[in-house]
């Protein structure tokens, strides 16, 4: 590994303030708000799949643990012809990621994450390994927090430092007595994200990430399509991945001339104009508060890159952010109108109130339905809309049940904007 003393000290600080910093911030989101301390108490849950376009609901939580094992079956050359792998050689790269994400309001989510890297080149002359923290970096998505039309936006961006140097040697001259982590340097990635639901549980989404990568390679664009069938506790994603290049490597006219790099028996690093069509498939399993995704891609299209099989398996843990009822309970003191539920229909879904127009409720208005207490207790139970209004009582149609376990009674609170 080309990396001077001083780096390596410098990566050990680094790799101490990443891990005390996400000690820290496990230890401050798992402090609860007191701002909403009213909303229904609902269990630490994540869910079983999450589209690539939305955002983590506010103060929510997820922190994700995976690895990804490649393992090299071929190649194919800057033209995008496949090149048999020679005898003897071998290149095996196992990525272990790892990160959390913060739901910081309605719209924004933000989030660390990090990469440790093994590898293993083998030919008939040398067998190199090497490893080490690859990278830190940090992300940010910014999304629309409900569907329009069954359709979920969001834009994304990030920003990766790998935790190594690499020194470029003249073309041919690069040791030959080791291997570096990756491309070194930084990479930024920004684009969007669409989601599109069908019925109540598939979803086809698309993302597109303009990406400037490290090493000072071509610029690129991230692609990923896929369709996930989701359960309550199980999921099934189908997809395709890949890079495209924008085709702006100096050297794609004479490669013979580009600077090299230790990069042993792989083409994935130092590339030129690569390019990689792969497609995958997920198995993904909610176990409430966590989820396992199994995953498996083949790389079967590309240029200056490697021809192989990826498998892996991850780890996320999540707990629920602040859903639409504990956001209105947390502001009920700005409530315009309270009245009382006086009578109830026979089946529930309509009741009447002991106001109208004589206090300024109207006809449409929306309403939340509360059940308290004595002691100052206030529990959001239901929303509704004033279906009806008299000069001194109204009448609400029921629209969404937050407490299934409460049924409405004469003498409920009912708030209205």
């Amino acid at each position: 590994m080309l990396c001077p003393p001083y780096y390596k000290k410098l990566i050990k600080c680094l790799r101490l303030s990443f891990l005390i910093l996400l000690i820290l911030s496990a230890r401050l989101f798992a402090a609860e708000d007191d701002e909403f301390t009213l909303a229904p108490k609902r269990p630490s849950y994540v869910s079983v799949y999450r589209p690539s376009a939305a955002v983590l609901l506010e103060k929510a939580k997820e922190f994700y643990l995976s690895t990804e094992a490649f393992s090299k079956k071929a190649g194919f050359d800057n033209n995008g012809s496949e090149v048999g792998i020679i005898p003897g050689d071998d290149f095996q790269m196992m990525n272990t990621n790892f990160g959390m994400s913060y739901g910081l309001g309605q719209k924004l989510e933000v989030g660390l994450f990090g990469r440790y890297r093994q590898l293993r080149s083998k030919s008939s002359t040398s067998d190199l390994s090497n490893n080490g923290m690859e990278s830190l970096g940090i992300r940010s998505k910014l999304g629309h927090p409900h569907e329009i039309n069954r359709w979920l936006f969001s834009l994304e961006f990030s920003y990766r430092q790998t935790l190594y140097d690499a020194t470029a040697s003249a073309p041919g001259t690069a040791p030959t007595n080791e291997i570096i982590l990756g491309d070194p340097g930084k990479e930024i990635k920004m684009g969007g994200h669409a989601s599109r639901r069908f019925f109540d549980s598939s979803y086809l989404n698309f993302s597109a990430l303009y990406v400037l990568p490290p090493n000072d390679l071509s610029h690129e664009i991230n692609y990923d399509t896929h369709y996930a069938i989701a359960w309550s506790h199980f999921a099934i994603t189908t997809g395709v991945q890949g890079i495209y290049s924008m085709k702006q490597d100096p050297y794609a006219g004479d490669p013979g001339q580009k600077p090299s790099m230790s990069t042993g028996t792989t083409a994935k690093f130092n590339s030129i104009n690569r390019e990689e069509v792969s497609p995958y498939a997920k198995l993904s399993l909610s176990f409430g508060s966590f989820k396992i995704d199994i995953f498996a891609s083949q790389t079967i299209a590309g240029k200056s890159t490697d021809k192989g099989q990826s498998i892996g398996a991850a780890l996320l843990w999540g707990k629920d952010g602040i859903h639409g009822e504990g956001r209105k309970l947390a502001k009920f003191k700005e409530y315009q109108t309270e009245s009382y539920v006086m009578k109830i229909s026979p089946r529930g879904k309509f009741f009447k109130i002991d106001k109208g127009m004589s206090s300024d409720i109207e006809k449409g208005s929306k309403v939340d339905i509360f059940k308290t207490d004595f002691f100052g207790e206030n529990i959001l139970v239901a929303s509704g809309i004033v279906f009806e209004v008299g000069p001194d009582w109204g009448i609400v149609r029921i629209e969404t049940v937050y407490r299934t376990d409460i049924q409405i009674e004469k003498g409920f609170v009912v708030r209205g904007e």
